[in-house]
């Protein structure tokens, strides 16, 4: 009789022990620095495998404009965006299973970045007369997110999706509202 509650109680561990279920973390925050964006993140559990991702960003832009054919204006502008960005981990399970690491949710992922650059405070504006346009900008993206010694991440992503600006036409600008735009990202970050 106790060789056969023995038995069942081991069986009973072993199948409660296969059920735990991995998921992303809880919350991660951090800050990341790319090759024309810096940023300052917090990211948080909503289900197994999702997360919201939330960014202040600082983007580096450049512009050019011809006035008329002899007259051209170019600079530099740092706006800040603010990024909010549901990620589903796909392969969590997969590396798990395989042994890699998964910590600071270390895997591929999809994502629809949704962000929204703002006009009223930049960072740097090389000529103090050029206006920056607001615009929201949706992303369906795919990346990868790595963590190494510890503390520290890289994040690779592309994505493809619209750009909306806002602005009147009556402010002197004939321009399309609603284009394309493509991101493609390399990040390397610090997380706490």
């Amino acid at each position: 009789m106790k060789k056969i509650t023995f038995g069942l109680l081991l069986l009973l561990l072993g199948i409660t022990a296969g059920a735990q279920e991995i998921s992303v973390e809880d919350k991660i925050y951090g800050v990341e620095l790319g090759i024309i964006k810096a940023d300052i993140f917090y990211e948080f559990k909503m289900d197994r495998k999702w997360a919201l991702r939330a960014e202040l960003a600082a983007d580096y832009m450049t512009y050019r404009y011809d006035i008329a054919p002899d007259t051209r204006i170019s600079g530099t502008i740092i706006p800040f965006s603010f990024v909010v960005e549901p990620r589903f981990y796909y392969g969590i399970d997969r590396r798990n299973r395989l042994g890699r690491n998964i910590g600071f949710n270390s895997s591929n992922f999809f994502s629809l970045k949704t962000s929204f650059n703002a006009n009223r405070f930049p960072i740097y504006k090389s000529d103090d007369n050029i206006r920056i346009v607001n615009t929201i900008r949706v992303l369906p993206s795919f990346g990868i997110r790595r963590s190494f010694a510890k503390k520290f991440s890289y994040e690779f992503s592309a994505g493809f999706g619209l750009d909306y600006t806002i602005f009147s036409k009556s402010s002197g600008c004939n321009c399309d509202h609603l284009k394309n735009y493509a991101d493609i990202q390399a990040k390397i970050g610090y997380n706490f």
